[in-house]
């Protein structure tokens, strides 16, 4: 139950016992009082799901006006683990020891958006937002600035309900943090793919040609950092799947390396975009004789 109904929920039953209690016994008033505190009960368990109400709504006027700096995060949020773009809006504290935020992530996958808003607190910078689907709540994460803030104490999670929800994995770097005066940031997201044949050696000749789809999500953030989640199907459909985030080269292309040695070179040009690796060094991304080479045209 969302925390402006309560005084006027409770105002409500004020009034209604008033108006019966001269003529109903006590033990059925007191019964009544019971069921009804039973219910409110019930009803403040669930409140970390459900719409937004007007209250909030005229609240969210007042305080998400005019933001003092924008944030960007790359995250890998929940079970599967899948890589999204958090944009953050930040706004003036006015002496609350909390920052009020509003946003949004864009999980490059499945080009969805999901609205946030909640905080941030400080020492560490720690924050806890609300997640939305449509206007209903559909989760909530909490989580620091920095990894090596995390602790006991300030865990980074997501789960679908806070008071009783599965705490699941979250992943976050922080790429982009503004300042008042310059808060200009450019996200352009994108989809691509690669239409190809692939030959299945199990089955007999002439049986044993299919056409298939690489893929490829970005989200291009001030031309300086390309978030990517690039899939491919090679030889007798073996699979492959790598993300991350590259970073803008001098020769203009964008350049993902990992701890493993994996050296993946990306090439925007107009409508395409260019994989190169050429040494085959993010082979185990996948399969055998998967590898993550390749031209995709822009779909989406």
């Amino acid at each position: 139950m969302n925390k402006y109904f309560l005084p006027l929920f409770g105002l409500l039953l004020f009034a209604c016992q008033n108006e019966t209690e001269s003529s109903a016994p006590a033990e059925m008033q007191e019964a009544a009082t019971s069921q009804e505190n039973e219910t409110e009960t019930i009803e403040m368990e669930d409140e970390p799901l459900g719409e937004i109400s007007e209250e909030m709504e005229l609240m969210d006027e007042i305080m998400f006006n005019n933001p003092i700096s924008k944030e960007v995060f790359v995250c890998n949020i929940g079970q599967y683990q899948d890589i999204a773009v958090m944009v953050l809006n930040h706004y003036s504290d006015d002496g609350m020891g909390a920052e009020p935020i509003d946003g949004y992530y864009f999980y490059l996958k499945h080009h969805k958006n999901l609205d946030l808003k909640g905080q941030m607190s400080f020492h560490p910078y720690y924050y806890s937002l609300n997640e939305y689907y449509k206007g209903k709540q559909s989760g909530f994460m909490e989580f620091t600035q920095a990894k090596e803030d995390e602790s006991e104490n300030y865990p980074s999670y997501w789960t679908t309900n806070r008071t009783n929800g599965e705490r699941q994995e979250f992943n976050q770097i922080s790429l982009i943090k503004t300042g008042e005066e310059d808060q200009e940031i450019s996200i352009e997201n994108g989809r691509y793919e690669n239409k190809h044949q692939v030959m299945d050696m199990t089955m007999p000749e002439g049986e044993n040609i299919s056409e298939v789809e690489d893929e490829m999500n970005i989200t291009l953030i001030n031309e300086e950092y390309l978030v990517f989640q690039y899939s491919v199907i090679k030889t007798n459909f073996h699979l492959g799947s790598i993300e991350g985030v590259a970073y803008l080269q001098p020769d203009d292309t964008y350049l993902y390396e990992d701890e493993e040695g994996c050296k993946l070179s990306l090439k925007l040009d107009g409508n395409s975009i260019e994989a190169i690796d050429d040494d085959n060094t993010c082979s185990y991304y996948g399969g055998a004789n998967v590898y993550f080479s390749g031209s995709l045209t822009k779909v989406k």
